[in-house]
């Protein structure tokens, strides 16, 4: 039989790191396209960098919406176990669950 266990504040953990990536890798493009000869001491560094940010533009851009995506989804991952957890607590422990679902009452035909 199989085992599969889950840590929901892990999840948490890793959609947080998820948007950090994501926000750091724009945060790195855009500082990197801002880099002059004066901070780097050499006109022909500042153009390398340049050529790198350009280069490389749009596959950072879409790793970072990746990332960003990712992040959405095990964050909701993340939510989904934690609420499922909690359902079985309360029901083991006999208490009413803090929120229900909402009941469809439309009438049937």
């Amino acid at each position: 039989m199989s085992h599969i266990e889950v840590e929901p504040e892990e999840l948490t953990g890793l959609a947080s790191s998820l948007n950090q990536f994501s926000s750091a890798g724009k945060d790195a493009g855009t500082a990197l396209g801002a880099v002059t000869a004066q901070h780097t001491g050499h006109a022909g560094l500042a153009d390398a960098v340049h050529g790198f940010v350009s280069d490389w533009e749009f596959s950072l851009t879409k790793i970072g919406e990746n990332a960003a995506a990712m992040a959405g989804k095990v964050g909701q991952a993340g939510q989904g176990y934690q609420m499922t957890e909690d359902a079985i607590a309360n029901a083991a422990s006999g208490s009413a669950p803090a929120e229900q679902a909402p009941t469809d009452t439309t009438p049937g035909p």
